[in-house]
């Protein structure tokens, strides 16, 4: 038995207790419990959602092998990667959508960030739909903008989808030359700003 395949097995066993375990939650848009009696129920999970964790999970036993910089720091220990999800989704608590919101998540931003420069473009944006979702205006908006600035974007709705998108983008070859810091901007203040 190969090692990705064994660690395919333990995240298995893991997904079956960790995600699918029964939890008190309450029905999408509606304020009250969705069992009948109140008790505990099987928390609903998006349909995104499961296209999101297929993916990550695909990029950490495939995609990191062939792309070793997409390795985050602690990567054997806690599975980092340079792909980040963007925390704009899902129902929360009404303090912490507040929360969040002043500190500045916005509506429409797409779901995965890769911050690694290839072909032309400077990074990637995706974001993931699953079976008939529809981009919604703020969503569009978001990927005309981030297009126009030197982003690939993609839309995908199955997690095979969004993979060969990836490995495309990171098959690119040369880095790109990201755009130079604006000329009003001193040599001091950019040097503050590098990081090492």
């Amino acid at each position: 038995m190969t090692l990705p395949a064994i660690f395919s097995y333990i995240m298995a066993i893991l997904w079956r207790f960790y995600v699918f375990k029964p939890v008190h939650r309450v029905r999408y848009g509606r304020g009250i419990p969705s069992g009948s009696n109140g008790g505990s129920i099987m928390g609903r999970i998006s349909p995104e959602h499961l296209v999101q964790v297929e993916l990550i999970e695909r990029v950490r036993l495939e995609l990191c092998v062939d792309f070793p910089e997409l390795k985050g720091p602690n990567f054997k220990e806690t599975g980092a990667l340079r792909l980040f999800a963007v925390p704009n989704g899902g129902i929360r608590h009404i303090q912490e959508a507040v929360r969040l919101k002043a500190e500045g998540v916005q509506r429409g931003v797409p779901d995965l960030v890769l911050p690694i420069p290839r072909g032309k473009h400077c990074g990637a944006y995706l974001e993931l739909k699953a079976n008939k979702g529809r981009l919604r205006e703020e969503q569009k908006d978001w990927l005309r903008f981030l297009e126009a600035q030197g982003y690939a974007v993609e839309v995908a709705w199955t997690a095979k989808d969004a993979f060969q998108f990836l490995r495309d983008y990171l098959s690119q070859g040369n880095r790109a030359r990201c755009p130079a810091p604006s000329a009003n901007q001193s040599t001091e203040n950019r040097k503050e700003k590098a990081y090492v």
